[in-house]
């Protein structure tokens, strides 16, 4: 189902109609036989999705978010287990969203899944991920010892003592349920964002030195499908730095970017595994990383979202990081370390420092002085551009200051080639000859690469962002 940012900003989010009292009986009537059907038919668990509702309105905007966001995580869950479905109902009622799910699963094992899905987020507390045993008993989280009863939405009380006592007024139940739904719905948005420049960057043919939908470049040990797994990998990462940014808010930024590293490691994991230990989007995880956690951060502070306000946002986040260099010395020398230490080239972190200013002044601009052109003729120019003026410690590594050198003059006067411009066939003929010589050369800029993601990631943020 298809949502707009600006539809749950407008009080017409909260609006629905309040069903009867015998619409509410009628319908759990209804719901109890249908549970008792599939019970019937599958003897097996059944897993009941539905929504903690406070307040008369069952079904509104937010409400279908939040059934569907549900929905969706369950679902990816049990992709992800391999777990049997028999059957899978979904009921849209005037008293509310929900799905019966027949399953073969320890119904035990489910109840501890489902808790730890129902806690993985803050929105999730509005989640009811209901397990029911083929003789049709509950599983209640008691039963499983292993779970706290579920805390209130406006403070840490336990959420039965809230309700029993009345101690927050249903407008500010609502106003915190719209500010979770905002919330999480941004962080999806810049999850998906950050998903599509990864693969914008990937799937771009022909790449000099790189892997893309033709060859695997000057790489013998990736291919495409390595990054498409990797990019599936640390996708759901960008929604949980963005929801950093936002939980972070109050701290300073330097103070933000010390707190988001262990997340940043835990992608890298998560990369790692997906690749058999292949480092294909280690810079982008933290260009990108950092640029969804000031998403967040700016948001929640209600400033401006644009490439220059993140720019600002990640010199100051990053204040200090060039001093990391010197700092490391002691250890076991990195690849970084050692580039750092012999020509003084400061690689992912020094575009950190200076905000991304290679992309914001470089590439970026060239995918708005073109609009005419189509999407892959302008990020192959932007790559150019990139290759032209970055100092890519990647290609440093494999050929040295030498190799940099040439790649950089090689991209700048194909720049020069006004026919590059003008005839898409033309530059794409001369993207495959700088791939050979690359590939002959063993060089790839992969640093120029990740910086595209970004190129891209700003361009669609500053004009499909939110709307």
């Amino acid at each position: 189902m298809e949502f707009l940012f600006s539809e749950f900003i407008s009080p017409n989010s909260l609006v629905g109609q309040e069903p009867s009292l015998m619409e509410v009986l009628n319908s759990r009537e209804k719901k109890q036989f249908l549970q008792q059907e599939c019970l019937k038919k599958h003897s097996c668990s059944l897993l009941c999705i539905s929504l903690i509702s406070p307040g008369g309105v069952k079904k509104n905007l937010l409400q279908e978010y939040l059934f569907f966001r549900a929905l969706e995580t369950v679902d990816s869950y049990l992709l992800e287990e391999k777990i049997t479905i028999h059957e899978r109902l979904i009921k849209d009622e005037d008293t509310g969203l929900y799905a019966l799910i027949s399953l073969d699963e320890d119904p035990m094992e489910l109840k501890l899944r489902m808790i730890k899905l129902e806690e993985s987020l803050p929105l999730a507390r509005l989640w009811d991920l209901d397990v029911l045993d083929k003789q049709g008993n509950i599983i209640s989280r008691k039963q499983t010892q292993q779970a706290e009863l579920r805390k209130c939405l406006l403070c840490e009380q336990k959420a039965k003592i809230c309700a029993r006592k009345r101690l927050h007024s249903i407008d500010e139940i609502y106003k915190r349920i719209q500010q979770l739904v905002i919330e999480d719905f941004l962080s999806q948005k810049v999850s998906e964002m950050a998903y599509r420049s990864m693969l914008e960057e990937i799937n771009l043919t022909p790449k000099p030195g790189l892997v893309d939908a033709e060859n695997s470049g000057s790489h013998r040990d990736m291919n495409r499908q390595t990054f498409l797994k990797s990019a599936e990998a640390i996708k759901p990462f960008f929604a949980s730095f963005t929801l950093m940014g936002i939980h972070n808010s109050h701290e300073s930024p330097e103070l933000v970017f010390k707190n988001i590293r262990s997340l940043g490691l835990q992608a890298e994991k998560a990369m790692f595994s997906a690749t058999s230990n292949i480092n294909t989007h280690k810079g982008t995880i933290f260009s990108l990383g950092l640029v969804a956690t000031a998403v967040g951060y700016l948001y929640k502070n209600q400033r401006k979202i644009n490439s220059d306000s993140i720019g600002e946002f990640v010199i100051n986040a990053t204040a200090g990081i060039l001093e990391e260099f010197y700092g490391m010395e002691d250890r076991e020398e990195s690849i970084g370390i050692q580039l750092f230490k012999k020509y003084h080239l400061t690689g992912a972190r020094g575009e950190a420092a200076e905000g991304f200013k290679t992309v914001r002044m470089n590439s970026l601009p060239v995918l708005y002085r073109y609009p005419r052109l189509n999407k892959e003729h302008r990020l192959l120019l932007a790559l150019l551009k990139l290759i032209s003026v970055n100092n890519d410690t990647n290609v440093v590594h494999r050929g040295g200051l030498e190799a940099l050198e040439w790649m950089k003059n090689y991209a700048q006067n194909l720049l020069q080639d006004m026919l590059i411009y003008e005839d898409f066939n033309f530059l794409e003929k001369q993207m495959k000859i700088f791939d050979k010589l690359c590939i002959e050369k063993n060089l790839s800029p992969g640093g120029s690469a990740d910086l595209l993601a970004l190129t891209w990631f700003f361009f669609e943020l500053e004009n499909n962002f939110l709307k």
